[in-house]
């Protein structure tokens, strides 16, 4: 699945990025975080890497508590649309239910708009 999203973003872009997903070891992953200038990621293994190795994270939630979860070096650059996923979902407000509460919609990510991710990234510089 990854990989489809993957290629279908660089299908949309006009400057091709290089596109490793699937085609490095969790070392040569590492190592490219560590390289990068920012990493943008929802709530995975890469975006904790990032965090981990200290390259700025914009995280993206919408499925999970970034309180909980999120990069724990860089929560101002969060997007954090957990609160409206939980409202659609739920009718309830995150101090309403327990501390690791999910949401399951697929179509939650979609609360994160463009803009969100690019005023983050303006405020990562």
């Amino acid at each position: 699945m990854e990989i489809d999203y993957a290629a279908a973003i660089q299908h949309l872009t006009s400057n091709k990025p290089l596109n490793l997903v699937g085609k490095t070891s969790l070392k040569e992953l590492l190592a490219v975080l560590q390289q990068a200038t920012i990493a943008i990621s929802p709530d995975t293994g890469p975006a904790h890497l990032a965090n981990a190795v200290g390259t700025p994270v914009i995280g993206l939630y919408a499925t999970s508590n970034p309180e909980r979860t999120g990069p724990y070096l860089n929560r101002e650059l969060t997007v954090n649309k957990y609160p409206e996923a939980l409202k659609e979902e739920l009718g309830k407000n995150v101090d309403e239910v327990r501390w690791g509460q999910r949401v399951r919609n697929p179509q939650a990510m979609e609360l994160i708009e463009t803009g969100d991710v690019i005023e983050m990234i303006a405020r990562s510089y």
